[in-house]
């Protein structure tokens, strides 16, 4: 009796996600964040400056000590970070959704943003990028939401942290 009980809870759980899945429209994919370099370390490296790192989120061999200061695993002086947001949908879809991407450190939000995108693509794909300023010291959370304008429900929502550290 028990093993029917368990079955039956597995296979409405399952049903359940499935339909959940069949109404989302859009998924977000991943978040990616980059430091933006605004000066060299030294003078012997000109191309630094004005170039993006790449992707450190989620990336344990990249060190986030002092990078105001472009140490740690930094290549250069970084106070602002790129965060890209990477939306996937149903093929050529024209159903507007909004994009909520609300980023803080500690308690202060540093940026707060909404925009209406849809998917005019055939590939499925949309990015969307944000830049923070003054980044660079302190734990940053970053929480991307999609939501249906239709019945402002969240369809989908994603959070990241990047752990800023300073010190001598």
């Amino acid at each position: 009796m028990m093993q029917k009980i368990v079955l039956i809870l597995l296979s409405l759980s399952s049903a359940i996600q499935f339909a959940h899945g069949q109404n989302q429209m859009y998924k977000i994919s991943n978040i990616e964040a980059h430091l933006f370099y605004n000066r060299n370390n030294d003078f012997s490296d000109e191309k630094v400056a004005g170039t993006i790192s790449e992707n450190i989120l989620e990336n344990p061999e990249f060190y986030l000590w002092n990078t105001i200061i472009g140490e740690g695993s930094a290549e250069g002086a970084s106070s602002q970070t790129l965060i890209i947001i990477n939306i996937e949908g149903e093929k050529s879809t024209y159903e507007i959704r909004t994009l909520k991407i609300v980023c803080k450190i500690e308690d202060n939000i540093i940026s707060s943003q909404e925009n209406d995108f849809s998917n005019f693509s055939q590939h499925n794909k949309y990015s969307y990028c944000v830049l923070l300023n003054d980044t660079g010291c302190g734990k940053v959370e970053i929480v991307a939401e999609i939501i249906n304008k239709k019945s402002n429900e969240t369809e989908d929502k994603m959070v990241k942290t990047l752990d800023f550290w300073c010190g001598e």
